[in-house]
């Protein structure tokens, strides 16, 4: 009988359901027809600012060839009119400009490279990436404030870029990271420190691989939970960064790093529960740990 009634408020929900799809249909099409129009708009406006800016970059590069074959010509007729002194001049600007030009290129190709993979890794969904270099920092952050890069998108700050001071962090902050990760040995007082001087996220080392040093600080994490938070406790199990992440090692491989992870963070929060009962664990998927979205 109840199995029956079940079935029968089912039914009754699916038709209503059905009725609200059918009386509402025009305008759901139209709400459809705008978030579609709104998503292109906004992609023309992304790629329009995109051809400015390499307009912008290319016409400096233009006005520097023109400016370096306007001095060759003086050079050319200074050497005719026998002015070495002239000639030697103009041949020092036209080095400095030959220079200049060389490192804009070199610069423009180095960064295109990593705006490319940064555009093939949005449209993939990705919304999270590991920076760690202060200039790729500052110009992400101006291409996610132009519209370049989606708005939700963070950039979070290597252990590699040697960050580990209150300054430091200041400075990264000011670039626009959303998060660093200080150097695995950092001291609780500096942890503090840095938490005084800056509102990001630590991602603090809990365990990390034996080539940097191998430390393992499971117990003092409730400590560090109450002067860093908000933080990630972070962990690294293995030998080397270069074994765990490379990516053509065996299945078996990838599973038991995996699991020893997972054991690792068990035990994290039991010591946490046990010990510092009083601190929260953010909850699953908190807004400043994104993960890919669909698109």
């Amino acid at each position: 009988m109840f199995k029956t009634l079940s079935t029968l408020i089912a039914g009754v929900n699916a038709r209503s359901e059905d009725r609200v799809r059918d009386a509402f249909a025009i305008e759901l099409i139209d709400q459809k027809i705008r978030e579609a129009e709104a998503g292109i708009k906004a992609a023309k406006a992304t790629l329009a600012s995109l051809i400015q800016r390499q307009r912008s970059e290319e016409r400096q590069k233009q006005n520097l060839d023109t400016r370096i074959k306007d001095m060759t010509k003086r050079a050319e007729q200074a050497i005719e009119n026998d002015r070495d002194d002239m000639a030697t001049e103009a041949a020092h600007a036209i080095a400095q400009m030959e220079n200049e030009l060389a490192i804009r290129r070199e610069t423009l190709a180095r960064l295109d490279q990593k705006t490319v993979r940064l555009r093939s890794s949005i449209e993939a969904g990705h919304r999270g990436f590991l920076v760690y270099d202060e200039g790729v920092l500052f110009i992400l952050n101006k291409m996610r404030a132009e519209g370049l890069v989606p708005p939700e998108t963070i950039f979070k700050f290597s252990v590699f870029g040697g960050y580990c001071s209150a300054a430091g962090a200041k400075v990264i902050e000011s670039m626009g990271a959303n998060s660093m990760n200080p150097i695995s040995d950092v001291s609780l007082p500096i942890l503090g420190a840095i938490r005084r001087a800056v509102g990001l996220t630590l991602d603090v080392y809990i365990i990390i691989v034996d080539s940097f040093g191998g430390m393992f600080r499971a117990y003092e994490t409730p400590e560090i939970a109450r002067i860093a938070s908000p933080c990630y406790f972070k962990f690294e199990p293995g030998t080397s960064e270069g074994d765990i992440y490379k990516p053509w090692v065996t299945e078996d491989f990838h599973r038991n790093l995996i699991r020893e992870k997972v054991k690792l963070a068990s035990i994290v929060s039991e010591i946490m529960e046990r010990h510092a009962p009083g601190i929260k664990a953010s909850a699953q998927r908190p807004d400043d740990l994104v993960l890919p979205v669909v698109v």
